[in-house]
């Protein structure tokens, strides 16, 4: 949604205010995305260019709805029952008769692949008495009860009734399993528990089918890793870290050499939001400069390091930066290479900022879908049940495909006992897992934090965490409403 003149903010709202040991944190100064984007070598999409920023004040906030039991129960009528979710990926589910098992607070969806063109969802539970019929995932040629063996076909019509005759006014056509509004989007199913919900397309809106329509399809990539692990936190807590970088220099202080924090881009669109983090170039943060050797250098070293080998595993040499040239330049012609010896993709037409930057969209109320190739990720938070102090938290990587090659199939989850680090519990995070602990630690300390007598509620910032303040007011738009909004 395209913001009116007047509510647009140029820069960002900060007073300029220099950081401690004398750097000067002053927006007016920084480098922003725009002008990475025009220094760019490629053709940057137009999408990227486009800025819909607003202001949603600076007013503190409550801490009732991370704490709150009523609460958590109330956002499960007035939020999840009626939003679109993403239940899984088309790739969970490519042959006839795989079904998969979603759970949102106490409901459980079925997600059944019908036909090779054809998705259904029911709601997972027995219609002679209540019974949950598929846990998990699996295939099967038909959906049969464990109780008393009713059966149905994988269009959710009446298959089998055992002893039929003891139920003399049972109707095939009104014994159906009750379906769940599904639709798939860009290789990835959502499902929907209103019968009555709008459209798919409509609550993601032009704006994001439009940026979509400018990126390879994501059912183009493969999901190579699935993590899930219960944060000892609320669902909004996990997910509000992940829509703003301001965290970064701190929580990430290995990426202060290499990645724009501070002058992170942010926008808004309705219900959802992005933002564009450049890699490559120092953070604002940082008190000294730095050459654009040492970026390299760093980036190619640290964490990202996984990124950044050959086909074998082994470390890629790292390169030098010829005269003239930029950090971003050189790594977005390594990434290239790293990614046309791994997958045999060539990205020759990728414009620097595909290749090399964390570019982040937010689908409200609970996913971040990351479509860059710098950082191929979704994330997913889902709360626990009734228990404000929990909930789980889903990272999978998506990984470039070779069009023609054979898919390799789909990660399964791999679950994370609570209290597990990542780096005990996730090895194929690589040197990722660290940051994921990293934030992960926090995350746990700040919903203990909340709980304080001595905590009001949070004061998020004004543009840096603009994108949490439109996630607010969205939630107390649907929590006030007994019709779905659209969003502002």
């Amino acid at each position: 949604m395209k913001t009116k003149a007047e509510d647009r903010i140029e820069r960002p709202i900060v007073d300029g205010t220099p950081g401690r040991g004398g750097t000067a944190l002053d927006p007016t100064l920084m480098p922003t995305v725009a002008s990475y984007l025009a220094a760019d070598r490629g053709r940057v999409p137009e999408s990227l260019k486009e800025r819909s920023v607003r202001d949603y004040g600076a007013d503190l906030m409550g801490k009732e709805c991370y704490v709150s039991p009523d609460w958590q129960k109330r956002e499960f009528e007035k939020v999840w029952r009626r939003v679109w979710q993403l239940a899984c990926l088309e790739q969970d589910i490519p042959k006839v008769g795989d079904h998969l098992e979603y759970q949102i607070s106490n409901q459980s969806i079925l997600v059944v692949r019908q036909s090779e063109t054809q998705v259904r969802a029911f709601f997972n539970a027995c219609r002679h008495r209540g019974n949950r019929l598929k846990t998990g995932c699996g295939n099967s040629r038909e959906i049969r009860c464990s109780f008393h063996a009713w059966a149905w076909n994988l269009d959710g019509t009446l298959k089998d009734v055992p002893c039929r005759w003891d139920f003399p006014g049972i109707r095939d056509e009104d014994f159906g399993l009750v379906q769940c509004k599904v639709e798939v989007w860009n290789g990835l199913v959502f499902i929907n528990l209103d019968p009555n919900a709008e459209p798919l397309e409509k609550f993601l809106g032009e704006d994001l089918l439009r940026h979509f329509s400018q990126w390879p399809s994501l059912a183009t990539r493969w999901k190579a890793v699935h993590i899930a692990k219960e944060l000892k936190c609320n669902w909004k807590v996990a997910i509000e870290a992940f829509v703003e970088a301001y965290h970064a220099f701190k929580v990430h202080p290995q990426w202060i050499n290499y990645a724009g924090d501070a002058n992170t881009q942010y926008d808004a669109y309705g219900l959802h939001a992005r933002f564009i983090v450049a890699l490559g170039v120092p953070s604002p943060h940082r008190r000294s400069s730095i050459s654009e050797q040492a970026i390299v250098e760093s980036m190619v070293t640290t964490e990202f390091a996984d990124a950044w080998t050959t086909s074998t595993g082994a470390p890629m040499p790292i390169p030098t930066v010829p005269e003239g040239r930029s950090a971003r330049d050189v790594l977005s012609d390594l990434r290239r290479d790293v990614l046309k010896s791994r997958t045999g993709v060539d990205y020759s037409q990728a414009s620097d900022t595909q290749m090399l930057d964390l570019i982040e969209y937010w689908i409200f109320p609970n996913i971040c879908i990351w479509v860059g190739e710098g950082g191929p990720l979704i994330y997913r938070s889902r709360p626990n049940g009734d228990d404000p102090n929990s909930c789980t938290w889903e990272t999978m990587v998506l990984l470039p495909h070779a069009e023609g090659a054979e898919r390799p199939a789909a990660a399964k989850p791999n679950v994370i006992p609570s209290g597990t680090s990542y780096v005990q519990g996730a090895p194929e995070l690589g040197r990722s897992a660290p940051v994921f602990d990293q934030d992960a630690n926090n995350l746990e300390k700040m919903q203990l934090g909340i709980h304080s007598l001595g905590f009001q509620g949070p004061l998020f910032g004004r543009y840096m965490e603009m994108n949490i303040r439109q996630f607010h007011r969205n939630l107390d738009l649907w929590m006030s409403s007994d019709a779905v909004p659209t969003g502002s």
